[in-house]
């Protein structure tokens, strides 16, 4: 029986101790321009770094449970290409699903959707950024701040399974998180204001 690797163990994986720390820093930045973007109303560029910043963690996640990702990469029917550097978020994805940090199901006798399931609406609205994506995904420009609500509301899903993982038996402290601290952040999105009528 393969001994399940932990957080906690040396860092032995497939990147650089030099890389692995580099990525937590994209984690958080790429985290801080989506809500920014957000702010100013530029959804298209809060999807695209939410989505960036799911993908950063998923790479983080593979590079520390080194074992599990061999096994779950025997089980995909068609296996990344290249080192772990050039995998998609499509195949990240898929990774996180095969070896069970992601589930697929969820709720009373696995009913609903699991993030699993829903984790690639991320990845299909990161890519409105390619315009021949958007001309097959969605009619309307721009899109609205329902899709980043969507978006965001997923990534911290993901993220919250992955925290799961990472405690699993051995709790880390805030400082030592591959995803940098995790205080929840309020996204804040500014209502329309609403034009006012020129009286007569």
């Amino acid at each position: 029986m393969l001994k399940k690797s932990s957080p906690r163990d040396p860092k032995r994986g497939f990147l650089s101790n030099e890389k692995f720390n580099l990525l937590r820093k994209i984690v958080v930045r790429y985290h801080s321009e989506a809500e920014k973007c957000a702010s100013v109303r530029a959804y298209y560029a809060a999807c695209v770094m939410i989505g960036a910043a799911l993908e950063a963690m998923l790479l983080q996640m593979c590079d520390l449970f080194e074992d599990e990702v061999d096994q779950a990469v025997l089980k995909l029917p068609r296996k990344p290409k290249g080192s772990i550097e050039h995998w998609s978020l499509g195949d990240l994805i898929e990774i996180a699903v095969a070896a069970e940090w992601l589930p697929t199901r969820w709720g009373p006798n696995l009913a609903e959707p699991g993030i699993g399931e829903k984790a690639n609406l991320i990845r299909r609205l990161r890519n409105l950024a390619h315009p021949g994506v958007h001309l097959r995904e969605v009619d309307e420009v721009p899109i609205t701040a329902a899709y980043y609500r969507v978006a965001y509301a997923l990534y911290d899903s993901a993220r919250d399974w992955l925290w799961m993982k990472l405690a699993e038996g051995a709790p880390m402290e805030p400082s030592r998180s591959p995803f940098g601290p995790p205080n929840r952040v309020v996204v804040k999105v500014p209502r329309q204001r609403r034009r006012r009528r020129r009286s007569g």
